[in-house]
């Protein structure tokens, strides 16, 4: 946790005063208040992760945990999705959210779209990164060429 926060509570470089810049400040009040604002937030995308979350998030200082679920399956040998209903992935999450649970700690998971989000939510998951700027510009391109009437075929626009 030391490398996070800035001296006197870690050993983060000061490097000098464009923090502060950021924030409209002199460089000593911004480092006088910036170990009490930084949120401190680990990625469990391994199943390592997982299996020593207990260890892990037992570490005094973690804000939150996100879980990325194409790497977490990646590292399950199992083949990389956002969505699976995999009981072993199944699991794997529920690990995750009850661990930061009882760590205090708030938990996060990405997702493809909203539908999932809202079910993530529901499970208990405390943040959520829905899609990506990659997604949400395929998604836009994809519902102009149905709006035009028109398909991609062998990576070429035709009429349907």
């Amino acid at each position: 946790m030391a490398i996070c926060k800035y001296p006197p509570m870690g050993v983060r470089s000061v490097g000098g005063s464009l923090h502060a810049l950021n924030f409209d400040c002199s460089s000593s009040e911004y480092y006088a208040k910036a170990n009490n604002e930084i949120l401190v937030i680990i990625q469990a995308e391994h199943i390592d992760a997982v299996n020593n979350a207990d260890a892990i998030f037992s570490v005094p200082g973690i804000d939150g945990v996100f879980v990325g679920p194409n790497d977490l399956l990646s590292s399950m040998h199992k083949t990389p999705a956002m969505e699976t209903d995999d009981p072993e992935f199944i699991e794997a999450l529920r690990t995750v959210r009850e661990t930061a649970k009882r760590y205090g700690i708030a938990s996060g998971i990405h997702v493809g779209d909203a539908e999932a989000a809202s079910r993530r939510i529901a499970e208990g998951w405390q943040f959520i990164a829905v899609s990506s700027e990659l997604g949400y510009m395929q998604q836009s391109a994809q519902s102009v060429v149905k709006d035009l009437g028109l398909t991609v075929q062998e990576g070429k626009l035709a009429r349907y």
